[in-house]
């Protein structure tokens, strides 16, 4: 995957002083938007891994231990997404009402 990274040239003691510069609760909200969206599609990808796995049944016994531990992989990071996406929505609630949650 490629990733671009891009400099705006604005220190972030610039940043502060910029008239409508945003806040760090809106900053906090855009990555935690970033985050969703990358659970979205992590979601995506592991949803695909079950599709895969789901018709494997009849296989010699090494290659469907395999499959078991691709699966159980798979379980742990949607659990782990999970997770993340209630930690993250718990941090928008935060934000939301000025940190005093």
């Amino acid at each position: 995957m490629h990733n671009t990274h891009v400099r705006s040239g604005v220190s972030d003691s610039q940043a502060g002083n910029m008239p409508g510069a945003p806040s760090l609760a809106d900053g906090v909200r855009q990555q935690s938007h970033d985050i969703e969206g990358q659970i979205v599609d992590a979601r995506i990808l592991i949803e695909a891994i079950f599709h895969e796995i789901d018709g494997m049944h009849d296989l010699p016994p090494a290659a469907m231990h395999r499959v078991n531990v691709i699966n159980c992989f798979a379980t742990c990071a949607l659990r782990n997404l999970t997770l993340v996406a209630a930690a993250n929505n718990n941090v928008l609630l935060m934000t939301a009402s000025g940190g005093t949650a």
